[in-house]
């Protein structure tokens, strides 16, 4: 099973932080690490096709928790957008991007859905500027449980609101299907 450990960019030390003991729900391994002030956060799918998520203290080190869940088959990828911690996700009937809420208690895991993605596993994700406003950019490829065809592409938000959440769903603009 995983380990983390913390690097100490000043002196050079690296320091265990967590073994991770192997049961249904330990990763795999760890597919995604984010951070926002606060928090640092690793995740990774589990063996029982599921996903956990790990937070940390990003000064001390010290383990804060961790929450595993079956709403979630996949991740990919965390991105820290307008100082919100957004994250790429698979679930059973595609993909959903997530924002984290602060603590591991609330939602599920400490995410909340800000959008999905019919078919398709969310991969990448960017904010951009768009005028005024920020939107998300997510890459995605098909679900292997959907029909062929459905969900990869590229998949814009509407303009994020004042909490971080899209005022609009995700719409696909780009299918290597076209």
């Amino acid at each position: 099973p995983p380990a983390v450990y913390q690097y100490n960019l000043s002196t050079g030390e690296l320091s265990e932080r967590a073994r991770v003991q192997f049961s249904a729900n330990a990763p795999v391994g760890f597919r995604a690490a984010g951070s926002i002030p606060g928090v640092a956060i690793l995740a990774g799918p589990t063996f029982s096709l599921g996903v956990v998520f790990y937070a940390f203290d990003p000064v001390s080190g010290d383990e804060i928790g961790s929450c595993a869940t079956q709403d979630f088959t996949n991740i990919r990828t965390f991105e820290t957008i307008e100082g919100e911690l957004y994250a790429g996700v698979a679930t059973a009937t595609g993909g959903a991007v997530i924002r984290w809420l602060g603590d591991l208690t609330q939602g599920t895991c400490g995410f909340e859905s800000v959008g999905t993605l019919a078919g398709g596993e969310a991969a990448e994700l960017t904010g951009f500027p768009d005028g005024a406003d920020t939107r998300i950019a997510v890459s995605a490829w098909p679900s292997p449980l959907n029909p062929p065809g459905t969900g990869a592409g590229l998949w814009i938000s509407g303009p994020l609101d004042e909490n971080g959440v899209p005022t609009t769903g995700f719409v696909r603009v780009w299918s290597p299907f076209q």
